[in-house]
C-alpha cells in the first residue's frame, strides 16, 4: 500500500509493456486510464486542492474562482456563454488555472511520457522512482457519474493528442482516490481493507528513475514526444530544445570517445612518423625538433625544454576533433603557436618557418591516428 493505495514496482520502465499488454488494460469493453507523475511521492491532487494544503475544496472558494476566470477571459477569444463549469475548467486548465481537473490518457505510453519528461530538480529530495496512476474508469461509472469528464468542444488539440480526459474532484471533496474507494465501500464491491479487491479499480505503478533517456527515445520513436503531444508553439519550442540538450550530450559523449581513442592510438601513430605523442615523451621530442632546425638558443636567452612544453601546452588547447583536415583549423593552430614563439622573443627570423613545421608534424602525426582509428588499430 502506498497511502490509501495499492501499489506495485516493476524492474524497468520497459516492463511497461508486459503490464499493458494483459487483462483488464486490453479489454474492449472495460477502460483504464493512466496518468504520469514525475515524482513518487506526488498525490492525486488537483491544483485546486493544492491550493488548500490537500484538504477539502471550500465550494464558495471554487465557486468564486470559477466566476472570475469566467469574467477575466472577456475579450480574449472565448465565449462562456451556454457552457457548462467543466468545459469552462477544462479551458483554464489549458491554460494554467487552479481548477479541481486532473489530466488522464487512455495510453499507458503517454502517461510514461509525462512520468518521464523532465529532469529531476537538484534541490530536490531524492527520488528513487517515478509513477503511474491507474483507474478502472468502466468499473465506476456507474458509481460515481460525475468522476470523469470529456470535453466536447475542440479548443484543446492538446487533449485530443494525449488521448486525455479528466477526473473532476467536487466542491467540498479533496481527491478523488477518497471518493474512489468510499464509493467502492459504501456499494459492497470491494472490502476496504484488502488491496488486492482495491487494485482491480485503483493501482500505482513505480517504475525505477533510471534511464530517462533511454526511455524518452524509445517513445519517441512511438511518435509520443513534445511536438505531437503539444501541437501548438509551446509543444514546438519543448520539442526543439530537447533536441538541442540531447544533440549536446551526444557530441560530448562522441568526443570524449574520439579523445580516447585518438590516445591511444597515438603512441602508436608516432612510433610509425617519427613525430611526438602526447605522452611524457612529447615535450622532449618538440625540443628535439627545436635543436634540428637550427641553433637558435645559441645565446642561452632561449630554454628550449620550457619552450618544447609551451608549445606542447597551446597545441593541446588550440587543436580541436580533425583540425588538421579544415584550412581554418590548421591556419588558427599556426597563428597561435607564432603568437606564443613571439611572446618568448623567438627570433622573428625563423617563428614563420617553425610555427608551419610544427603544424605540419602535428597535422601528419593526428591524421594518421585517425587513419589507425578507423581502421581498427591496423596499419
Amino acid at each position: 500500500m502506498d497511502g490509501l493505495i495499492p501499489s506495485c514496482k516493476i524492474a524497468s520502465w520497459r516492463d511497461l509493456e508486459r503490464v499493458v499488454s494483459q487483462d483488464p488494460h486490453t479489454s474492449n469493453i472495460g477502460q483504464v486510464i493512466y496518468r504520469g507523475h514525475r515524482r513518487h511521492d506526488w498525490q492525486l491532487e488537483p491544483g485546486l486542492t493544492r491550493a488548500f494544503s490537500g484538504g477539502a475544496i471550500p465550494p464558495n472558494w471554487s465557486a468564486g474562482l470559477l466566476r472570475k476566470f469566467s469574467l477575466s477571459m472577456r475579450g480574449r477569444g472565448f465565449d462562456f456563454g451556454g457552457r457548462d463549469d467543466n468545459e469552462i475548467w477544462a479551458i483554464g486548465q489549458h491554460f494554467g488555472l487552479a481548477t479541481p481537473l486532473l489530466d488522464w490518457t487512455e495510453s499507458a505510453f503517454v502517461a510514461l511520457f509525462f512520468a518521464f519528461a523532465d529532469e529531476d530538480r537538484p534541490e530536490e529530495l531524492s527520488n528513487p522512482s517515478r509513477a503511474i496512476y491507474c483507474l478502472q474508469r468502466s468499473a465506476l461509472d456507474e458509481l460515481l457519474p460525475d468522476l470523469f469528464f470529456e470535453p466536447r468542444l475542440g479548443e484543446n488539440s492538446r487533449l485530443v493528442n494525449q488521448a486525455g480526459l479528466f477526473t473532476v474532484t467536487a466542491a467540498g471533496g479533496d481527491n478523488p482516490v477518497t471518493e474512489v474507494i468510499n464509493a467502492l465501500s459504501e456499494a459492497g464491491a470491494i472490502n476496504p481493507d484488502d488491496p488486492r479487491e482495491l487494485s482491480k479499480f485503483i493501482c500505482k505503478i513505480h517504475i525505477p528513475n533510471t534511464e530517462r533517456p533511454a526511455c524518452l527515445g524509445m517513445l519517441r520513436k512511438m511518435n509520443i514526444h513534445h511536438a505531437n503531444l503539444f501541437p501548438d508553439p509551446g509543444g514546438a519550442s519543448s520539442y526543439c530544445n530537447d533536441w538541442l540538450n540531447r544533440a549536446v550530450a551526444e557530441e560530448r559523449q562522441l568526443q570524449a570517445a574520439r579523445k580516447l581513442a585518438r590516445a591511444k592510438a597515438e603512441t602508436q601513430a608516432s612510433r610509425e612518423v617519427g613525430v611526438p605523442s602526447h605522452g611524457a615523451g612529447a615535450e622532449q621530442a618538440i625540443a628535439d625538433l627545436l635543436g634540428q632546425l637550427g641553433d637558435l638558443d645559441r645565446t642561452g636567452i632561449i630554454d628550449v625544454e620550457t619552450t618544447a612544453a609551451r608549445i606542447q601546452e597551446r597545441y593541446q588547447i588550440v587543436a580541436g576533433i580533425d583540425w588538421w583536415a579544415h584550412p581554418t583549423g590548421r591556419a588558427r593552430l599556426k597563428v597561435d603557436l607564432k603568437r606564443l614563439l613571439a611572446s618568448i622573443d623567438w627570433p622573428e627570423s625563423s617563428r614563420d618557418i617553425l610555427a608551419e613545421r610544427l603544424v605540419e608534424i602535428y597535422a601528419e602525426r593526428d591524421e594518421r591516428s585517425a587513419r589507425l582509428q578507423q581502421g581498427g588499430g591496423e596499419s
